[in-house]
C-alpha cells in the first residue's frame, strides 16, 4: 500500500496547478480530498465576455446563475471578477446584461475587479448596480480598468470612492469630460452620504495611470479626496508622462517610500529629481521603448542618468533596471547595426561609480508584429555591445 499524501500537502500541490485549469477538472474526479482545492483553483477567477455567441452565453451565466445558490461556497470562491467587450448596444444586450448582473450579485468576496473594453453608459441599469455593489465589497483590494469608456472624470472618482480597502488601483481610461468639479468635495452618487469615506484613507500600496495623469495627480491632491498615494511603493505612468507640467509630476507628491518605478514610452529629461523625492528606489522599470532602423531609446536612457555624474555624495539607490524593448525592424541588417552601435554608451555609463549599486540590468526583447519570434542572433549582438555588463554578469537578454 502506498501512503496517501497529508491534505495539506494535497492543497499546495493544487495551489500551484491553479493556472491548469484542465488539470484540476481531473482532479475533482480522483477523490474527495482533492474535490475543494481543486474547485478552489477552477472558481478562483471568473471572466465575463461573449466569445463565441450570445446564446453560448447565457447558457454559461445561467449554469452558474443556478449553481451558486446550490452549493454558495464556490461562490465564496471566486476572488477575481473580470468584464470583457460589454461595449456594444444591440438586441439582444439587454439579455446579456440581466444575465451577467445576476451572475454577479452572487460573488460575496471579490478581491480584483477587472475590466477590458467596457463602455460604463452602454451597460443596462440593472449590471450598473450590480457592478456598483462590487466597489463596495470589503474584500475587493484591486481595481484594473482598461479601455474603460465613462462619461465624467467625477463620475470615475465616484465609483472608486467605494474601494474603502483599495490597494492597488490600475487605470486606462477614455473619459468625454475629464474635467474636474470646480468645488473641493466630490459629491458621491449615493444616497448614502453618511457613508462616504473619510479623506485620505484609501491608502494605495500600487498605482498605475495611462491616460489623464493631470486629473488623477489634481484629484489626489486635494485635501478632502479619499485617495492617499503619499505611502506609494509601486507606481507606473504611462505614455502621457512627458506632458505633466513638471518633470516628476506625482512622483514629487507621493513620498518617499516608492521602491518600483515604471516609465512607459517616452522618458523624461532626466533622473535627477528623482533622487530628491525617491531615496529608496530599488527597481526602475523602462517599458515599451522602441528600437529601428531610424530610431534607438538609447539617448533618452542616456539622458535619465547622466545627470548623477560628478555629483559628490550623490549615489543611486537603484538595484535593478529593466528595459523592455520592441524591435520594430529587422535587428541584424546593415542599417539596423548602426543603431545598436550606440549601446556602447550605455555600457560605458553604467561603469562608472555612480552606478556602483545597480545589481541587473534586464533586457526583455519583444518581435516585430511580423515577426515570430526575436532572432537568437540579437542577443548575442546586444551583449557584444555591453561587454562591461557582460563581463560583470550583471546583465540578462531575453525574449517576451
Amino acid at each position: 500500500m502506498v501512503e496517501p499524501l497529508p491534505n495539506e500537502l494535497v492543497d499546495d500541490i493544487l495551489y500551484n496547478l491553479y493556472f491548469d485549469k484542465a488539470t484540476l477538472f481531473n482532479c475533482v474526479l480522483v477523490g474527495k480530498a482533492r474535490v475543494r482545492p481543486s474547485q478552489r483553483g477552477i472558481f478562483r477567477e471568473i471572466v465575463l465576455e461573449i466569445i463565441d455567441s450570445a446564446e453560448l452565453y447565457l447558457k454559461t451565466t445561467g449554469r452558474l446563475d443556478a449553481l451558486f445558490p446550490e452549493k454558495p461556497y464556490l461562490a465564496s470562491y471566486v476572488q477575481s471578477l473580470e468584464l470583457r467587450w460589454f461595449d456594444f448596444v444591440d438586441q439582444g444586450a439587454c439579455n446579456i446584461h440581466t444575465a451577467t448582473a445576476k451572475v454577479v450579485r452572487r460573488l460575496p468576496n471579490v478581491n480584483k475587479l477587472s475590466f477590458f473594453r467596457v463602455y460604463w453608459n452602454r451597460l443596462s441599469p440593472l449590471l450598473k448596480v450590480a457592478v456598483t455593489d462590487l466597489f463596495r465589497v470589503p474584500s475587493l483590494t484591486q481595481v484594473s480598468i482598461t479601455e474603460f469608456s465613462i462619461d465624467a472624470f467625477t463620475e470615475l472618482a465616484s465609483l472608486l470612492c467605494y474601494t474603502t480597502h483599495l490597494k492597488v488601483l490600475k487605470s486606462y481610461v477614455f473619459l468625454n469630460d475629464p474635467k474636474l468639479p470646480g468645488s473641493t468635495i466630490l459629491k458621491l452618487e449615493t444616497e448614502e452620504a453618511g457613508k462616504r469615506p473619510a479623506p485620505k484613507s484609501i491608502e494605495l500600496k500600487e498605482l498605475k495611470l495611462e491616460r489623464h495623469i493631470r486629473e488623477f495627480c489634481a484629484w489626489f491632491q486635494w485635501d478632502l479626496c479619499p485617495f492617499e498615494v503619499w505611502n506609494l511603493k509601486v507606481l507606473h505612468f504611462g505614455v502621457c508622462f512627458s506632458v505633466l507640467p513638471e518633470k516628476i509630476g506625482l512622483v514629487q507628491y507621493v513620498g518617499k517610500n516608492l521602491e518600483e518605478l515604471h516609465l512607459t514610452r517616452w522618458l523624461p529629461d532626466d533622473l535627477n529629481g528623482l533622487h530628491e523625492y525617491t531615496p529608496n528606489l530599488r527597481i526602475l522599470h523602462l517599458d515599451n521603448l522602441h528600437q529601428s532602423v531610424s530610431w534607438t531609446p538609447v539617448p533618452m536612457i542616456h539622458a535619465l542618468f547622466r545627470p548623477f555624474l560628478n555629483q559628490k555624495g550623490k549615489r543611486l539607490s537603484l538595484q535593478r533596471l529593466i528595459i523592455t524593448m520592441v524591435l520594430m525592424d529587422p535587428p541584424l541588417s546593415a542599417n539596423s547595426l548602426k543603431t545598436w552601435e550606440q549601446w556602447t554608451a550605455i555600457d560605458a555609463l553604467l561603469q562608472k561609480p555612480e552606478f556602483a549599486s545597480i545589481e541587473m540590468v534586464d533586457f526583455r526583447l519583444s518581435a516585430i508584429p511580423r515577426s515570430p519570434e526575436v532572432p537568437d542572433g540579437v542577443r548575442h549582438l546586444l551583449r557584444g555591445k555591453l561587454p562591461y555588463l557582460e563581463t560583470s554578469r550583471k546583465m540578462i537578454v531575453h525574449s517576451e
